[in-house]
C-alpha cells in the first residue's frame, strides 16, 4: 500500500511558546531585583557621603601633607606649629566651639592629653613659639596622627 496515496493532511507543529507574557515567577524575581539594587544603591551612597565628610579622614590627609613638608624643609618650629593648627582645626571641628576655641597652652595640652594619653604632644605648648625647639619630630607625627585616629567628639564619649 502506498502511504503518499492516502488523503491525510501536513501534520500540524504547535506554535513555539513565546517569552511574552512573562510568567509570575519572573516578574517577582525581576522585582526582587530591582528592590535589592535599590537598597544596595541607597546603603552606598549613604556610606560614600558619610565617609566623604569625615572631616577625621581630610585631617590624616593633611597630616601626611604635612610631614611631607617636614621631610623638604627640616624645619622643627614650622612641624609644630602645623600640626597645633591641625588639631585645633579639629577639636573645633568635633568639639563645641565654647569648649575649645579658647584653650591654649597648658590648657590646649591637657584637652589633648585627656583626650588620649599621648605624651609627644606636650611640646605643642611650647615648641610653635620657640625659634629652634629641641623634640624628636617623627614622635610627634605619631603622636598626631594616633590622636587624629583615635579623637571622638562629646557624642561619642
Amino acid at each position: 500500500m502506498d502511504f503518499t496515496q492516502l488523503p491525510l493532511r501536513p501534520m500540524q507543529q504547535p506554535e513555539m511558546i513565546g517569552w511574552w507574557p512573562l510568567a509570575p515567577g519572573w516578574w517577582l524575581l525581576a522585582l526582587l531585583t530591582l528592590v535589592l539594587l535599590t537598597v544596595i544603591g541607597w546603603l552606598a551612597y549613604k556610606w560614600l557621603k558619610a565617609f566623604k565628610q569625615d572631616p577625621k579622614r581630610w585631617a590624616l590627609q593633611e597630616l601626611k601633607s604635612i610631614q611631607l613638608q617636614y621631610q623638604e624643609h627640616q624645619n622643627k618650629r614650622l612641624l609644630a606649629e602645623q600640626c597645633n593648627a591641625l588639631l585645633k582645626r579639629l577639636a573645633l571641628t568635633l568639639y563645641p566651639r565654647q569648649e575649645v576655641a579658647a584653650l591654649n597652652g597648658n590648657t590646649w595640652i591637657d584637652f589633648l592629653l585627656k583626650q588620649s594619653n599621648l605624651e609627644p604632644l606636650a611640646v605643642l605648648a611650647e615648641a610653635p613659639y620657640k625659634a629652634s625647639p629641641d623634640f624628636d619630630a617623627e614622635a610627634l607625627l605619631e603622636a598626631c596622627k594616633r590622636w587624629l585616629s583615635d579623637v571622638r567628639g562629646p557624642a561619642h564619649v
